[in-house]
């Protein structure tokens, strides 16, 4: 006979052997039933049937385990509030989707993104803050873009779990603004085998999306081992006309050193162009509630409204982080994270016709007529490294001493041109088309 008891994290198989039914109370099978036989008198009578049992003793089987909760219940010994989500539950979700959606159904985030191809980013916002006072990490390492635009420096793929902290950030972590919280994202360990993973997405509004990552697996004996991934994506704006484009390369390295010590590299570097959506007036959404009108991009050229002169232009970024563990004794730990990140693209809007009294940076006077743009054209580079030492001094207390160094430099400005003649807004360097 057996009996099955079953649980939310594991079950009990009993196993009963089949003996005689003289044999001793089976709780305590576990050892061999003892038989008590009583003293022969002269002239009494023997029982009948067997007195002995040779049969095998009960054997009790316990087996446990526990469920992942779907990939957001992730077990936590940190000592403070931490919500994980891991890659068993982004698996489940659209490869277009971004960290921010991946984390939507978090108790302590409110989430909005503007579209579901996932290249024009979102917000988060919890306890009347924003985006702007939290903190984005990957592998321990500054993010210089916005919370919103983190689809910039890692593929969804490569994620293998986020990590929200809410509420005032550790003081080990390079932050300096994060009442709303952290979110670290933990990059993709490139796995023992060779391999790789192929997928291709396709929907509404013309959105096609290609990914593709080769692993290399363990590189000899050396303990070394990689990926290289590539994706595109491309969409039409959900409203008005205009499209998106996006390309993305990451590479990923790690050496294992021991069993507890390792050095994970990461590099990424996207390059992206998509239309930016005008707000409506109430006029304008009633309009097009009613379906008389639209506020979205026009398609003539020579609009101000047209999409070509609303548009992000060729946004570069480049990150990367170089993250080493290394455990030099029992109770003592070595962490070290350099990092780099570049940044370089530019906006554009329609600000009508360029006026009189203007001329090109050739000379040549400006067209009071011609359609013009401004732009917000940006350069930012940003460099630092944390690095810390860790010991523990037992089970529930440790001692950090660490060192931030960071180095940022932001640089802006908005120059005036004319659209070229299909009236695209053009890269603001064009010293043919600026204008003063």
């Amino acid at each position: 006979m057996a009996t099955f008891l079953f649980g939310t994290t594991g079950f009990v198989t009993v196993a009963h052997a089949q003996v005689p039914d003289r044999v001793a109370d089976t709780r305590h099978a576990s050892r061999p039933a003892r038989q008590h036989v009583a003293p022969a008198r002269a002239g009494a009578q023997q029982p009948a049937g067997a007195v002995r049992s040779t049969a095998t003793p009960e054997i009790l089987n316990v087996n446990s385990g526990r469920a992942g909760g779907g990939g957001m219940m992730r077990r936590e010994t940190a000592s403070h509030s931490i919500q994980t989500v891991t890659r068993q539950f982004m698996d489940m979700r659209s490869p277009a989707g971004t960290a921010l959606d991946m984390v939507k159904n978090l108790p302590s985030l409110n989430v909005s993104t503007q579209d579901t191809s996932g290249m024009t980013g979102g917000s988060i916002e919890s306890r009347s803050l924003n985006d702007g006072d939290m903190a984005l990490l990957i592998d321990g390492a500054v993010v210089t873009s916005g919370t919103e635009y983190i689809q910039e420096d890692i593929d969804t793929e490569n994620m293998d779990r986020i990590e929200v902290t809410p509420g005032t950030s550790a003081i080990d972590q390079p932050v300096t603004s994060a009442a709303l919280g952290v979110m670290n994202v933990a990059t993709h360990t490139p796995g023992h085998k060779y391999g790789g993973l192929v997928d291709f997405s396709y929907g509404t509004n013309d959105m096609s999306r290609q990914f593709i990552r080769l692993e290399s697996g363990d590189i000899g004996r050396t303990g070394l081992r990689t990926f290289f991934s590539f994706s595109h994506t491309h969409a039409d704006n959900w409203i008005g006309a205009g499209a998106s484009d996006k390309k993305h390369i990451d590479f990923g390295a790690q050496k294992d050193i021991g069993t507890d010590s390792y050095i994970k590299f990461f590099a990424s570097w996207n390059q992206e162009r998509y239309g930016i959506y005008n707000y409506p007036t109430a006029d304008q959404f009633y309009a097009k509630k009613h379906g008389t009108g639209t506020w979205g991009g026009s398609s003539d050229p020579n609009s101000t409204d047209f999409w070509g002169s609303h548009r992000e232009g060729p946004w570069n970024e480049l990150f990367l982080t170089l993250p080493v563990h290394l455990r030099l004794t029992h109770r003592l730990q070595f962490d070290l994270v350099p990092y780099f990140a570049y940044g370089r693209g530019w906006s554009s809007s329609s600000s009508g016709e360029a006026g009189s009294g203007l001329t090109y940076a050739n000379g040549t006077a400006v067209s009071p007529t011609q359609l013009s743009v401004n732009y917000y054209d940006q350069r930012t580079p940003t460099t630092g490294a944390t690095v810390k030492l860790t010991y523990d001094i037992s089970r529930h207390n440790q001692v950090t001493l660490g060192y931030w160094y960071g180095y940022t430099q932001s640089r802006q400005w908005g120059p005036n041109s004319a659209v070229n003649q299909n009236g695209f807004a053009i890269d603001p360097d064009n010293l043919s088309t600026a204008y003063f």
